[in-house]
């Protein structure tokens, strides 16, 4: 093997490729020289190795021009080689002339100081001229989304639900404590799913934040149960209220009407119950055990009275009234018991439009004015005027083993046109004890009516 073939043996071995016809013909110059071809290829190297480390870009370019202008090709032996016309050879060995001296200097600084500015990485992206630092910016971004969605899975979300589950427990002791019980459980499953999506990152707050879920779940639990508690405790107290005012003592003897009264009273009374009471017997003590203090009471010389008033409802008369007189030993005793009581089997109609005139009222007759005997009975009057304004049953005792019983009926329309009554008031008496009632008072009022 002669110097020619071992030189570019050689280089294929050291470099991996070809040689070009400038460096085979610079070559033949020294007589294709190995150990200068060594040192030109170990000093490229070294050139590339000290900008990898920071050596300045001026220093690497004045070397490489070194090494080139050593070769030194002939114009002859590089036409030779590559079969060139001597004139374009010549031409190239000019221009190359030129380039190591002026143009690959400053081209070769540009390109060594991007390269020294790059940090040590992968060859093959310098090859393509891509800078590696392009990459790690490309890689930063995802990373910095990543960590972005990191800190909002790892912190911001656990803070809220510590917040949140913070906030339920404390307003599980109000009212709507059965809500925030709901509302607590919903974040337990929250900050659960918060710690198993944080398993393989920071969970510390994601386990807190757990924590503190758990307890406002049980802490909402104790407020409903207290809650709970509280409301049947208030029930509770409403009910012995009432019953204390029933069962409750009071002075047979006692002039102070406070002692008779309650501004709490919830109207209680039925129809039997004024005939269960004994007038000329029982006190006032009687009354107050059986059906608590009153809505009002009245003091008048040896005269009491107490008023018993329905205030659930702003259209309703229902009420009870009881009158004392003083006993020979000062105590109060029933002299009689007066109760209007709402009629709920008759049908009312509370825009009741007049359907009375002057004719229909004359026509009614009135009965015995205690008894009704002889009048018209509800069943004649409700078959021609079927719904009236209001009704109620009335309920009077004046003497022991005396009751009488009646019915108030009334027609109000106070709209009505001249030719229909604008109200009328008609009061029934029975004596079968509410089988039958009879007209025994009649009071009518427009359509030229006359109660005379």
């Amino acid at each position: 093997m002669n110097n020619k073939e071992a030189w570019v043996k050689q280089f294929e071995a050291l470099t991996g490729r070809k040689p070009t016809a400038e460096e085979f013909a610079k070559a033949k110059e020294t007589d294709f020289n190995l150990e200068q071809l060594t040192a030109s290829i170990n000093a490229n190297q070294a050139n590339a190795q000290a900008s990898d480390v920071g050596v300045s870009p001026e220093t690497a370019a004045t070397e490489n021009a070194q090494v080139m202008n050593q070769a030194n090709l002939t114009e002859d032996e590089a036409t030779q080689s590559q079969g060139v016309p001597a004139g374009q050879t010549e031409q190239a060995s000019q221009d190359q002339a030129v380039i190591p001296n002026q143009q690959i200097p400053n081209d070769l600084s540009q390109q060594q100081a991007q390269v020294g500015q790059m940090p040590q990485g992968n060859e093959s992206q310098r090859a393509f001229g891509q800078p590696q630092n392009f990459q790690q910016q490309a890689f930063s971004g995802v990373q910095s989304g990543q960590n972005h969605s990191n800190q909002v899975l790892d912190l911001i979300l656990p803070i809220v639900s510590l917040v949140l589950s913070v906030l339920f427990a404390a307003f599980s002791f109000t009212v709507v404590a059965p809500v925030f019980l709901g509302l607590s459980v919903l974040g337990l499953i929250f900050a659960i799913v918060l710690l198993i999506l944080n398993l393989k990152g920071k969970k510390l707050l994601s386990i807190i934040a757990s924590a503190v879920a758990l307890l406002a779940v049980l802490i909402s639990i104790v407020g409903l149960v207290v809650s709970n508690s509280r409301h049947s405790v208030s029930k509770s107290d409403n009910s012995s209220s009432v019953t204390s005012n029933k069962n409750g003592k009071v002075k047979d003897n006692s002039t102070d009407v406070n002692d008779y009264t309650d501004k709490n009273y919830k109207f209680e009374w039925k129809q039997d119950d004024v005939s269960d009471l004994k007038v000329e017997s029982d006190t006032v003590a009687d009354v107050v055990k059986k059906h608590g203090k009153a809505t009002e009471a009245e003091i008048s010389g040896d005269e009491l009275t107490l008023r018993y008033e329905d205030k659930s409802k702003e259209d309703t008369e229902q009420k009870v009234t009881v009158s004392f007189e003083k006993g020979y030993d000062g105590t109060w005793v029933i002299s009689y018991i007066d109760g209007i009581f709402e009629a709920n089997d008759i049908d009312t109609n509370a825009s009741y439009k007049s359907d009375w005139t002057k004719a229909d009222f004359d026509a009614l007759k009135v009965g015995d004015d205690e008894t009704g005997a002889g009048g018209a009975s509800w069943s004649d009057v409700k078959s021609k005027h079927a719904k009236p304004s209001a009704a109620y049953y009335t309920v009077r005792t004046y003497s022991a083993d005396e009751l009488e019983k009646g019915l108030t009926i009334e027609y109000e329309d106070f709209d009505a046109d001249d030719s229909h009554a604008q109200r009328i008031s008609l009061e029934f008496t029975t004596n079968d004890d509410g089988d039958t009632y009879h007209l025994s008072y009649k009071y009518g009022y427009g359509a030229g009516i006359s109660n005379d």
